[in-house]
């Protein structure tokens, strides 16, 4: 897919995608885990954040706090399905695709990047407006703890 200078990978999918992005060099970057104090830097800098989850993470009520975040800095999504119910209603920030699986991620992210500017304008206009307005730390906490009560040895309620 053209229309990319630089693509960080955050979080464990390093063995997964190592291979795939072999071709593309130094334009890869991968952490594992990223610390609080780096977090912010590298999420500001992002021209597009794509959470690729898949239907268990709808099962258990998931949440992600990075929607949140992307909205909170005005960055356009790329998002599966089940991260979908998390953003405003007709917010034409994100491109919405079905599934986790590579062709479809790959429309989804060409579709993205050739309406990068579009998509890039709506997330600043209505990102951090939403997020200001309806977006509390403290619920996603309690569906945080929600899911984890739901897990044999997770927390309880």
């Amino acid at each position: 897919v053209d229309g990319w200078d630089q693509l960080v990978v955050i979080g464990s999918g390093r063995s997964a995608m190592a291979e795939m992005a072999a071709p593309l060099g130094g334009r890869v970057t991968f952490h594992p885990e990223v610390l609080l104090s780096r977090y912010d830097e590298l999420l500001s800098g992002a021209g597009l954040v794509v959470l690729a989850y898949n239907d268990l993470y709808r099962s258990k009520r998931g949440a992600s706090g990075l929607v949140g975040d992307a909205l909170r800095l005005g960055i356009p999504l790329l998002v599966t399905e089940p991260v979908a119910a998390q953003l405003p209603p007709g917010y034409g920030g994100a491109v919405v695709v079905r599934s986790v699986e590579p062709t479809t991620l790959q429309a989804g992210l060409r579709k993205a990047l050739g309406d990068i500017g579009s998509l890039a304008a709506a997330a600043r206009d209505s990102g951090p407006v939403y997020a200001r307005d309806h977006l509390d730390w403290r619920d996603y906490v309690r569906t945080l703890t929600g899911i984890a009560g739901s897990i044999p040895g997770g927390a309880s309620r």
